[in-house]
């Protein structure tokens, strides 16, 4: 099987500063990847390199079997591929740490805007699958307030609605559990596992290794912006 994402030999600098340091890493179809590792270390860099927020100073990154090099994040995100087998796109979707919900769009405008992504073809049954996904937490109710009054929680449950709303296969997940009561951290573990055993293929940078082990099947260590397998 080819890997839906591979990195091999990157390299970054920041300056002279080296923040990532010959990275390899190769993730297949439908496998959910965690990472972890102190502040500084470059975990987050790992991910905005992959998606292209950043470039790498040398080495290569592939998606799909296509070469990142040139592609603008935006691209990724709309998906040049899809599989008539799957009901995902191919195309990736991040979770930042620092949620990029916006103060002056209500829930429901944020979702929208995700689902404008794809075809307008079934937006408003696409609209309700989403909500449905999120009715024990109560997201629905919030349909119409705006993310600038949302709690850390609330926000958290939007940036989730967001990614399934985008409809692609492969997540990029920036410490999903941070700043979470327990009941919100347990339902993000327990949704990601069921989006996963569903077909999105995850990578997941976290500081609780507890979480990780729960959400991973495999765990790799960044330290010193190098890569190391744990498990």
């Amino acid at each position: 099987m080819i890997p839906l994402l591979n990195i091999e030999h990157v390299y970054v600098s920041f300056g002279e500063m080296p923040v990532l340091q010959d990275i390899n890493l190769s993730v297949m179809p439908g496998d959910s990847v965690g990472i972890t590792g102190q502040n500084g270390s470059g975990k987050s860099t790992l991910l905005k390199t992959i998606c292209r927020k950043i470039k790498e100073n040398s080495g290569e990154i592939s998606f799909a079997s296509k070469d990142l090099y040139n592609t603008e994040p935006h691209e990724l995100v709309y998906g040049w591929k899809t599989d008539p087998k799957s009901i995902w796109q191919t195309g990736i979707s991040t979770l930042w740490q620092s949620s990029l919900v916006f103060p002056s769009l209500s829930v429901e405008e944020h979702l929208l805007l995700a689902l404008k992504m794809n075809s307008d073809a079934g937006k408003n049954q696409r609209l309700d699958a989403v909500y449905a996904e999120f009715e024990s937490r109560g997201l629905p109710a919030l349909r119409k307030r705006l993310g600038g009054n949302l709690s850390g929680g609330q926000r958290q449950l939007l940036s989730l609605a967001v990614l399934l709303a985008h409809g692609n296969c492969f997540w990029l997940l920036d410490e999903p559990f941070a700043g979470l009561d327990a009941a919100t951290a347990d339902f993000t573990v327990n949704w990601l596992l069921k989006k996963n055993k569903a077909g999105v293929t995850l990578v997941t940078v976290a500081h609780e290794p507890e979480r990780i082990q729960q959400l991973c099947r495999s765990t790799w260590l960044m330290l010193e912006g190098h890569l190391e397998k744990v498990c």
